[in-house]
């Protein structure tokens, strides 16, 4: 079998006047995993498989950037322009599951998916407002603030996951799951530049995640019916949130409606409302990283919603 997915993505995007312009602007992640599988039935209650996957990442990181203050202190805020790193990578990993059905009504599923590091990298460039002076421009660029190559490290989490589907009648059924997520990896985000400039470093700091659902499925003649509920915790406290990536504990609402033309042939329907927790944002200039962006303080207030249609063919 041959898996195509999603596992991770982002996107935030500020005005060019956004309170916090220096601390971010433009946010994107974008990965996609090809995963060719095998599996094998041990016993009647026993199955296990395997895949092996190769993953592509592509991100763009943006920011102000308050050239006044490189300067001289005296001129911050009046000579402002923009930093972005373009970067994409692949990396390499597996996931291993098995399924266990002590009776024909319940069947439990566990698995694990492997943590991965990715070296984004790409080009950076830097854009000067136009009311530059030449010699402040010419030091800036000596200094390593000019166009070159840049990259950064991504670690993304080891997931580890175990659900259950449970049959209460032939045209009922409810489904369960937990996983937990090691995003205590991402420590900082550090991007760093050939021009010879410092590194650009972001503290992190996250957490472990958990994440909890349950659901039913009701099926009637063609038609299949579903419904759940699960709640996300956000891997990142108050201090250390940032508006590149405003976390927080996520409450998801779901429904969904199916229909099966044939055997073969059907196509799903879902949509999610995802509640989530207001939070803060609380960055200072005590962290040695945030001197030259500057404090923040914020509040966010959030919510999302997905919709999502599946057609599916087996031939």
């Amino acid at each position: 079998v041959f898996w195509v997915n999603v596992p991770f993505g982002l996107t935030t995007e500020y005005d060019s006047d956004f309170i916090g312009h220096y601390h971010a602007l433009e946010s994107k992640l974008s990965t996609i995993d090809l995963a060719p599988s095998i599996a094998y039935r041990i016993n009647p209650q026993w199955s296990v498989g395997a895949a092996f996957v190769a993953r592509k990442a592509d991100a763009t990181l943006s920011g102000a950037v308050d050239y006044g203050l490189l300067v001289n202190p005296v001129l911050s805020g009046t000579l402002d322009g923009t930093n972005t790193l373009t970067g994409s990578a692949w990396a390499y990993g597996f996931k291993v599951g098995a399924t266990y059905q002590p009776t024909d009504a319940l069947r439990f599923g566990m698995a694990y998916h492997g943590a991965m590091n990715m070296n984004l990298k790409g080009p950076v460039t830097f854009d000067y407002p136009s009311t530059m002076p030449a010699p402040f421009l010419t030091g800036l660029q000596a200094a390593g603030l000019k166009d070159g190559q840049g990259s950064a490290e991504l670690k993304l989490p080891a997931t580890y996951s175990i659900g259950f589907n449970y049959d209460v009648s032939r045209a009922f059924s409810f489904q369960g799951e937990v996983a937990r997520s090691t995003w205590s990896r991402f420590d900082e985000l550090r991007v760093k530049l050939n021009t010879g400039a410092p590194d650009s470093v972001t503290t992190e700091k996250w957490k472990d995640t958990t994440f909890i659902a349950l659901g039913g499925t009701c099926k009637v003649a063609a038609w299949t019916y579903r419904a759940g509920l699960s709640h996300d915790t956000g891997g990142v406290d108050d201090a250390y949130r940032t508006p590149r990536i405003p976390d927080a504990d996520r409450t998801w609402v779901s429904v969904g409606l199916g229909y099966a033309f044939s055997k073969a042939l059907s196509v799903d329907a879902a949509y999610s409302h995802l509640f989530i927790k207001d939070s803060t944002v609380n960055l200072t200039t005590s962290d040695p990283n945030n001197v030259a962006n500057g404090s923040l303080s914020g509040n966010y207030k959030m919510s999302i919603n997905i919709v999502g249609v599946n057609l599916k063919y087996s031939f």
